[in-house]
């Protein structure tokens, strides 16, 4: 378990001078609370003693735990709560994160390179331009995350649920995507050359402009319902048997296999 309660945090962001100034590098934070009901519930005994302060700890966005550019570098992570906590521009490079809460949490432009993110609860977070490249995402919870131009490549996202998310201009580019849930996903100019998709979930995905160079769909779903206009196909691995969309006229550059 945690080293560190959550006043502990509380009050080493205080003394930091506010979170851009917090160092948790690499210490034990294992299943500690910091989602935001735990911290308006903190907040809450700061106003009954008659302090009309905003704290440092506070996230003027959300109301979550405000950790904004704190250094968290393989931190121990794993089930903690962090719940719509404000993580912009955090350093979680090869952090470890197994089975933790991040719902909702702000990811925007965080540095997640490397870190260990199995079955992390990742649902309506927002990871806009995040750098997961590397990351290990097997079996993650993703549904309607906004991930736009995150940096992907080469991660891990085996058995991952991606249904619905926005990964708009994502890069994708040799990840595992084996087994994922992406019915509904948004993938528009997204980079998936040489990606794994055996397995994939792609029924109603948005593939528009993608580029799938390379990549493994064997016994990929499309369901005849993904959009795949204007995709970039070439060299890419399909079952002879897949339903295409209607009206898709399939580029002589798939290689078309039997198994």
């Amino acid at each position: 378990m945690s080293e560190y309660t959550i006043r502990d945090v509380l009050e080493m962001i205080r003394e930091s001078g506010g979170p851009e100034g917090l160092d948790l590098s690499g210490k034990d934070l294992r299943g500690i609370d910091l989602s935001r009901d735990a911290i308006q519930g903190e907040l809450t005994l700061v106003r009954e003693g008659a302090s009309t302060a905003q704290p440092d700890w506070v996230s003027l966005t959300g109301g979550g735990i405000n950790l904004y550019r704190a250094n968290l570098q393989a931190t121990f992570l794993d089930g903690a709560n962090l719940r719509e906590a404000n993580l912009r521009e955090a350093n979680l490079r090869e952090a470890f994160l197994e089975g933790a809460n991040l719902e909702r949490v702000i990811l925007l432009e965080a540095n997640l390179q490397g870190a260990y993110l199995g079955e992390v609860n990742l649902q309506e977070a927002n990871l806009r331009e995040a750098n997961l490249r590397e990351a290990i995402l097997l079996g993650a919870k993703l549904q309607g995350a906004y991930v736009r131009m995150a940096n992907l490549k080469g991660a891990n996202l085996v058995e991952a649920n991606l249904r619905e998310a926005i990964l708009l201009e994502a890069n994708l580019q040799e990840a595992n995507l084996a087994g994922v849930t992406l019915q509904g996903a948004y993938l528009g100019l997204a980079n998936l050359q040489e990606a794994d998709l055996r397995g994939a979930n792609l029924q109603r995905a948005y593939l528009r402009r993608a580029d799938l160079r390379q990549a493994d769909l064997r016994w990929a779903n499309l369901g005849t319902t993904a959009d795949l206009a204007a995709a970039r196909l070439d060299g890419a691995k399909i079952n002879v048997q897949t339903k295409w969309p209607e009206d898709f006229q399939v580029p002589d550059t798939v290689l078309m296999v039997e198994d």
